[in-house]
């Protein structure tokens, strides 16, 4: 098994890219979120932090950066940095000790290619992790507690023709397999056939899901362009926003042992869930699309659906779906989220959930209870809008 220390790696890379810096310091004592905030013209970051069950005012100001391209991942106390396309860095934080001094930092390009543009650190154990690289015909297996390779998981299968890579976005472990979602995008940025590769994680190859078929070995979806994939109860769910200039979008339900999908949303789900009698939703140039999925039970589930004009989101909706029944509807309250543009929703270990307001006028996030659909405590003002939230736990 090769093994590359990747400290060693960065160490000429990271100036002024991640590590330490001079922003204020702050830990955590009890159950938390965090959330990665980019400034409304793109040109700063920054992370905030704040208790998730008793005052939940946000401690802000951390991890402050001068671009834009960052995201966060977490896995029990541990806040994961991540400068995505042609930043390639990630910084591990303990958050029980210190969010300003990292544990370890690394590049996470590979020597002579260009920019992996990392979305996401997928945690199976303390010592075994995945970096699902948009920018990488490879997922990165790493160690997180000794900051080495440990190996590499190709799918440049995948890649659609004329383009560089397959363009994976997100995964989860279920039952010691990988389920990456990817794109596979055309090299002019058309819309193509999405798969959900399957890795058995004891082997690191992957499994044919059907091996009756010839071609890839993945699952093919019924939407375009995936986004967000979450589980729940041996169920993976993948939310796809299809093409820029339809309804396209889609929300797929995955069995994790017998691969079958399920479409809980698709195009013609839109007419039934959406009043086109306004005349902006009825714009010719104004569609919907699913962009992130947030799961409770087997009987509950959240998807949020952008209107969008060109690359301008105008509006969040938020549908309700139960994943047995396939019934679905729009949450026509709480009120305070209308007209609200929701860049992440998030469910914490109460089931309530967490939704990122990326308004610049008025960023922050809304607590909901789910049992009720009602806003539970105060808004949470943020100085940036927020872009991704997830939570830190302490053990």
């Amino acid at each position: 098994m090769k093994k590359i220390t990747l400290l060693f790696i960065a160490s000429s890379l990271l100036i002024g890219c991640g590590g330490d810096d001079n922003s204020k310091d702050f830990s955590i004592s009890e159950d938390s979120y965090a959330v990665q905030m980019v400034a409304a013209d793109y040109t700063s970051s920054q992370v905030a932090v704040g208790s998730q069950n008793s005052e939940r005012t946000a401690e802000q100001g951390l991890l402050i950066q001068d671009k834009s391209n960052f995201t966060i991942s977490t896995f029990n106390n541990i806040l994961y940095h991540i400068g995505k396309k042609d930043i390639d860095t990630l910084d591990k934080y303990n958050a029980l000790s210190s969010l300003q001094k990292s544990e370890t930092s690394h590049s996470v390009n590979d020597n002579g290619e260009g920019s992996s543009n990392t979305y996401t650190l997928i945690q199976q154990y303390n010592n075994n992790a995945y970096l699902i690289r948009y920018g990488s015909t490879t997922i990165m297996q790493i160690d997180p507690i000794s900051a080495t390779i440990k190996g590499y998981i190709d799918l440049s299968a995948y890649t659609f023709e004329g383009a560089d890579f397959p363009r994976m976005v997100d995964a989860k472990v279920v039952d010691n397999k990988l389920f990456v979602a990817l794109q596979r995008l055309g090299a002019d940025w058309s819309k193509q056939q999405a798969y959900v590769a399957v890795i058995d994680l004891a082997t690191n190859l992957e499994i044919d899901t059907n091996p009756q078929l010839d071609g890839l070995k993945g699952i093919p979806l019924t939407g375009t362009n995936p986004f967000t994939v979450e589980t729940h109860n041996g169920q993976i769910y993948v939310a796809g926003r299809g093409g820029y200039d339809s309804d396209t979008g889609a929300l797929d339900k995955i069995h994790a042992t017998t691969y079958a999908v399920t479409n809980l949303i698709n195009n013609t789900s839109f007419p039934s869930l959406i009043d086109f009698s306004d005349d902006e939703d009825a714009s010719n140039d104004t569609y919907y699309h699913v962009l992130d999925v947030a799961v409770v039970s087997d009987q509950l589930a959240y998807a949020t659906l952008n209107l969008e004009q060109g690359y301008t989101t105008l509006e969040t909706k938020i549908a309700t779906i139960n994943p047995t029944t396939g019934m679905i509807a729009l949450l026509s309250e709480p009120a305070e989220l209308n007209s609200k543009e929701i860049s992440d929703i998030n469910i914490d270990t109460n089931d309530r959930l967490w939704l990122g307001i990326s308004n610049s006028d008025a960023p922050g996030i809304f607590v909901m209870d789910t049992d009720t659909n009602t806003i539970n405590g105060d808004f949470i003002d943020l100085d940036m809008p927020a872009k991704r939230i997830e939570f830190l736990t302490v053990q």
